[in-house]
């Protein structure tokens, strides 16, 4: 017996074991290989069209489960490759070729179990159930990922159009939280934005690809509904820079959006320090809506994270301040 080819086989198998599982249950963000699958897709996939805009999720998602069920087919191939006993024709007793291991690890992974090879020793036959064993826990904790993740992503609309259903864009948006003149109208609703946002939040803690769910319409969209959100509150913090009541409201609100820009994976190489696009818009909405006194128009981190945000979504600041039709 190759003790190599076993050990290498059984290594890949517990390394891509330990990633599936703390990407799956554990509710804390996803493993190493998980990540740097989604981030090499990204990488590709940068949505600049719609239809790549529409199937980012889908691509993201599938592509991270064949990614684990290859090397975890391969880890059983290593193993199953490494004595000739170990997989043989049930006709011919003859020892399976190395293509023919490969049908026969896919096989027993899957748990169909054809018969036209078998297990050709003793060994070989313990080590054919534990893994037809471990096959049937991963597919079926598979299924459950798969409807958890779309579940999320599904939410993660949800907030969207919560948020556009109050303002098409951030000029709508205030307009929308200073209805009375007191703030109160902003104050008053607060509370359903804030669990809805931290729902998401949590989503994206539970399983980080929801990142990658992008929309191509503008109400969908989280990230660009999420953008007007922000560049409301600063012009909210602004006018009511007295009244600390709507300070306070305002600050529950962007605590959860820091928590957001956290967990967001936000791309460094679409980070941009020199684009004067948002702080020209932000000099011209913000005058019409609050006068000379106009505040601080200048990028911050978190307007440079959510514009790295906007463009791997395939956006840009002008679609968040533009108006539908």
């Amino acid at each position: 017996m190759d003790a190599l080819l076993v050990i290498s086989g059984s290594a890949l198998i517990l390394i891509t074991l330990v990633d599936f599982l703390f990407t799956t249950l554990s509710c804390n963000g996803s493993g190493f290989i998980s990540t740097t699958t989604n981030r090499v897709l990204d990488l590709l996939l940068l949505p600049r069209f719609k239809i790549v805009r529409d199937w980012s999720g889908v691509i993201h998602l599938t592509g991270t489960l064949l990614v684990w069920v290859v090397l975890l087919v391969l880890g059983g191939w290593l193993v199953f490759s490494s004595h000739p006993d170990m997989v043989i024709n049930s006709t011919t007793k003859l020892a399976a070729n190395a293509g023919e291991r490969a049908y026969y690890t896919a096989f027993v992974f899957s748990t169909l179990g054809i018969g036209d090879y078998v297990p050709g020793s003793s060994l070989s036959r313990h080590v054919t159930a534990v893994y037809s064993v471990l096959g049937f826990g991963v597919l079926t904790t598979a299924i459950t990922y798969i409807l958890s993740v779309t579940g999320a992503a599904t939410k993660k609309k949800n907030l969207a159009t919560f948020i556009s259903s109050m303002g098409d864009n951030p000029t709508d948006l205030y307009a929308y939280f200073t209805t009375e003149p007191d703030g109160s109208f902003f104050t008053e609703r607060i509370d359903d934005l804030v669990t809805q946002l931290n729902q998401h939040i949590n989503d994206h803690l539970c399983y980080p690809i929801v990142h990658y769910f992008h929309s191509d319409k503008r109400p969908w969209s989280a990230i660009v509904q999420l953008s007007s959100l922000y560049e409301c509150l600063l012009a909210l913090r602004i006018r009511y820079a007295d009244d600390p009541g709507v300070l306070t409201h305002t600050r529950r609100v962007e605590r959860c959006i820091d928590r957001f820009l956290e967990l967001a994976r936000v791309p460094a190489r679409l980070r941009r320090t020199d684009d004067d696009t948002l702080v020209n818009i932000r000099r011209e909405w913000r005058g019409e809506l609050l006068g000379p006194l106009i505040g601080d128009t200048a990028h911050s981190e978190e307007s440079r994270s959510f514009g790295a945000l906007l463009r791997q979504a395939g956006h840009d600041w002008k679609s968040v301040f533009e108006r539908d039709g």
